[in-house]
């Protein structure tokens, strides 16, 4: 009964090869405006990377203006250091001079 059930399962596999290979695959054509999804991708494509760019250039701006502010802070404690240490620098002089 085995070797029956064994024989029957290859006559179903090398018959289904044989009409398998017969089959010859057929070719879908599709248009792009048949699909809208597929018209669809370039647009969103394109407003995410407007959307993207828009976000890019106000983080640019915003770094921009954090740079400008940080150099003002830099040149106001460069001014008031200056100060402090000129300050300073008379104290000893005319502590020197006593």
């Amino acid at each position: 009964m085995i070797r029956e059930a064994k024989k029957e399962a290859e006559n179903i596999i090398h018959k289904a090869r044989e009409e398998a290979s017969k089959v010859e695959p057929k070719r879908v054509e599709v248009s792009v405006n048949e699909v809208p999804q597929v018209k669809q991708i370039p647009e969103e494509g394109s407003s995410e990377a407007k959307e993207l760019l828009k976000q890019t250039k106000a983080e640019e701006l915003e770094l921009r203006r954090e740079i400008s502010r940080l150099q003002g802070q830099r040149e106001r404690f460069l001014i008031e250091y200056r100060g402090l240490l000129e300050k300073h620098l008379k104290m000893i002089t005319a502590e020197s001079e006593e």
